[in-house]
């Protein structure tokens, strides 16, 4: 026996369940409101053989493409929302490939964050150019 349609959306449904925030709610209610009902963070895979494999490959690629840039152009670029943006769409395409075998990457394993070290491999790009600049 089928259960009666109550005529509302997901969208709607869900928009019932959660309570609308107020618009003067201090930071640490919005703190509270998000982590209570949109954090997803405890019950979502976040290190999974898939993100390490992609961030590896991406970070190999791009690490090389920005030391080939900054030796070329003396600039260095922040990459994370290329990295972001490139791991998105090639394992989506190879979700089409497989025929949507594969199942899609979560929020937390696709967000790519700059590494507290980040600062001691732009002070090391940085010396690699010095020395190139004397070097040639």
């Amino acid at each position: 026996m089928s259960q009666p349609d109550s005529g509302k959306t997901t969208t709607e449904a869900t928009k019932s369940v959660i309570p609308e925030l107020p618009p003067n709610a201090t930071p640490e209610e919005k703190d509270l409101h998000w982590l209570k009902y949109h954090y997803q963070g405890d019950s979502q895979k976040q290190l999974t053989l898939r993100a390490v494999l992609m961030g590896s490959f991406l970070g190999l690629f791009m690490a090389m493409s920005n030391l080939y840039t900054t030796l070329k152009l003396g600039w260095s670029f922040g990459v994370v929302v290329t990295a972001v943006v490139l791991s998105y769409v090639i394992w989506n395409a190879l979700r089409m490939i497989s025929g949507r075998r594969l199942s899609p990457m979560s929020m937390l394993e696709t967000i790519a964050w700059p590494p507290p070290h980040r600062r001691r491999v732009i002070q090391q790009e940085r010396l690699l150019v010095r020395q190139w600049e004397h070097c040639c």
